[in-house]
């Protein structure tokens, strides 16, 4: 029932949004993504399954610059059919030059529904979020950026986890004549529950291997950040990042459990840990419209007050608390078509991904590797 309910709004906003297209500018957009891992948990004992994604997104904007969309998407996997899930967003946002049309404010807000089999509802969850962000050049090569972000997530099943949260971003980028680009920021982020009550969660599949739920009502936590870009050619291109992200007071609730697909940040968000991160990658635009990009990156997590477990289940009290180090590479062709050559699509890009990653964890259960090879195809009208 609720899912028809959800779906039934969805489709009365997309009708509503192109009924007006005449006025306006509406566009469309459809991608189809095939994937496969050989690590679907991510963890010690390695299961393979096969991933499919598909995406539909409608995009209305008006004269008055004011843009609403929305987003609907399902994931169904091969294996563990347990884990199918969609998720729908709609949103709005308006856009207001500030003197000079390069300056502009933008203020907005936007839903999300996410909704699971009966299986794993416990992700099942809502988010109500708005914002106002501000882009506005202090001089001809110096672009600052603003953004504050307030709202909620609701997990409908399991309320314990659901919270308020605030994030205020500052940014400022400086640009050179030798085609280089420097951008630093900052991004403060406040998490607090909505409930002071903790409770532990079971597995899905009944089988628990352990829980520990830390009752800590709110998190705050600083995340800088420093990147360069240097375009090396008209068709190369470099970049390096690094990131440090601090954990100023509170600590994440979290639970760990049996079949816990941890692509989802029910209880391993970034709030979870202290870190840094380093990054590089290199962007190739080769003959006939294909770009090729090699990226690669090495992270470290130290987890807040989060004890470390053995196989079995029993707290390692001398291991001290969970420390992971995860590197990775990627390797990413994309193929784009221009609109003039395809009738009625204004873009069509093919693209491939192959990404191999490696968890070193003083857990066990997370010291793992996976590998992830996906390809798609993106389509906008």
């Amino acid at each position: 029932m609720k899912t028809s309910k959800y779906l039934l709004t969805m489709f009365l906003f997309t009708i509503g949004i192109t009924v007006q297209a005449a006025s306006s500018r509406t566009l469309l957009n459809f991608q189809l993504l095939g994937s496969y891992s050989d690590n679907i948990f991510q963890n010690y004992s390695p299961v393979e399954d096969y991933i499919t994604t598909g995406s539909f997104t409608i995009i209305h904007q008006t004269k008055s610059k004011i843009t609403l969309y929305y987003n609907g998407n399902l994931n169904m996997f091969s294996q563990y059919t347990d884990l199918y899930n969609h998720n729908h967003y709609i949103g709005i946002s308006n856009r207001q030059s500030i003197g000079d049309t390069k300056n502009d404010i933008y203020i907005g807000g936007y839903a999300r529904f996410r909704i699971d089999k009966p299986v794993y509802e416990i992700y099942d969850n809502h988010n109500y979020f708005g914002f106002a962000s501000i882009k506005y050049y202090l001089f001809p090569t110096i672009l600052f950026r603003a953004k504050n972000t307030l709202g909620m997530r609701t997990y409908v099943n399991y309320t314990d986890y659901s919270y308020f949260e605030n994030v205020l971003s500052l940014n400022m980028s400086k640009f050179f004549q030798t085609r280089t680009t420097l951008q630093t920021g900052i991004d403060y982020f406040y998490k607090d529950y909505i409930e002071d009550q903790t409770y532990s969660v079971t597995s899905p599949s009944g089988l628990l291997t352990r829980t520990y739920v830390i009752d800590s009502p709110k998190v705050s936590q600083l995340l800088a950040s420093f990147k360069i870009a240097q375009s090396v050619s008209n068709l190369t291109a470099v970049q390096a990042e690094y990131l440090f992200r601090n954990t100023i007071s509170g600590e994440n609730r979290f639970a760990e459990l049996d079949e816990f697909y941890t692509d989802e940040v029910l209880f391993d968000d970034h709030y979870s840990y202290s870190g840094q991160e380093v990054s590089m990658s290199i962007k190739q635009f080769l003959p006939f419209q294909f770009i090729a990009v090699l990226s690669a990156y090495y992270q470290e997590k130290s987890y807040n007050h989060r004890p470390v477990y053995d196989l079995e289940g029993n707290e390692l009290i001398e291991a001290g608390t969970r420390q992971d180090y995860q590197n990775g590479i990627s390797v990413q062709l994309e193929k784009k078509f221009s609109g003039e050559n395809i009738p009625v699509l204004k873009s069509l890009e093919l693209y491939m991904n192959y990404l191999y990653r490696v968890n070193n964890s003083n857990d066990r259960y997370y010291d793992a590797s996976s590998g992830f090879l996906s390809a798609g195809i993106d389509a906008s009208f």
